[in-house]
């Protein structure tokens, strides 16, 4: 498969199919450098620590950026390793699964 026919056939789970081919090429290479799996490690460790807070109020206690934090969640929560609760209008807490 060209890599111009990536995001149509087979996109990165990281990016949507409709983002730029570079945003699955990025994709990619986090995978592949282990720092996404990593990434994962640390937000699992802190809803272990901090469960039933918000990805920002887990970033600001750990003082981890915000939205990479916000990124590596739902990619959780697909693996199953988290739960995510959205009570009203209130922000989504998350809780080791």
């Amino acid at each position: 498969m060209k890599e111009s026919q990536r995001d149509l056939f087979s996109p990165h789970p990281m990016a949507r199919r409709t983002d730029h081919l570079s945003s699955h090429v990025a994709a990619d290479k986090l995978e592949a450098s282990g720092a996404a799996q990593s990434q994962r490690a640390e937000a699992l460790a802190l809803v272990t620590r901090w469960p039933g807070m918000s990805s920002k109020q887990l970033a600001r206690l750990a003082n981890v950026d915000r939205y990479r934090l916000g990124r590596r969640l739902p990619e959780l929560l697909r693996e199953g390793r988290v739960k995510a609760i959205k009570a009203g209008t209130r922000e989504i807490c998350w809780f080791p699964a």
